[in-house]
């Protein structure tokens, strides 16, 4: 049975603010502009990562499937198992399993990077490993 009473009014509230802001600590646009460029680069290549996998299930999809997992470690199941069971592919396995290595090793870090939420402190080193090496426009190296 569903609830039917109303459910009770409240305020939501959302600020939005230019980026930079004058609210934000010195340097924090250089900061802003390396997790930009972070982002925007994961987003490029965990495309590239899809668009293979979804053409190599095109290929073989009796041996890999035809729905696209969501979630990271399924994705990486499909993409070892086209290297092991799909003979065109196999010539490529070393190489393949070898930047599947170095991609789920991002993937990790990645999730850390974007979800992440704290304070911006110029010295302080960012989860993900992300280490911003310009300086800040006071002069201080940010790492």
């Amino acid at each position: 049975m569903v609830d039917e009473t109303p459910a009770e009014p409240f305020l939501f509230r959302l600020n939005v603010e230019h980026t930079p802001s004058s609210n934000d600590p010195e340097g924090a646009d250089e900061f802003y502009r390396a997790i930009g460029i972070m982002v925007v680069s994961w987003g490029s290549l965990e495309g590239h990562f899809v668009a293979s996998l979804l053409t190599m299930m095109t290929i073989a999809p009796s041996e890999l499937g035809v729905k696209l997992p969501m979630n990271w470690k399924a994705r990486a199941a499909i993409w070892r198992k086209a290297f092991d069971v799909v003979s065109d592919f196999s010539m490529y396995r070393a190489s393949a399993f070898h930047f599947l290595e170095k991609m789920e090793s991002v993937a990790l870090q990645d999730h850390v990077a974007v979800y992440w939420s704290g304070s911006y402190s110029c010295q302080k080193q960012y989860p993900g490993r992300i280490r911003h090496q310009t300086r800040a426009s006071n002069g201080r190296k940010c790492a």
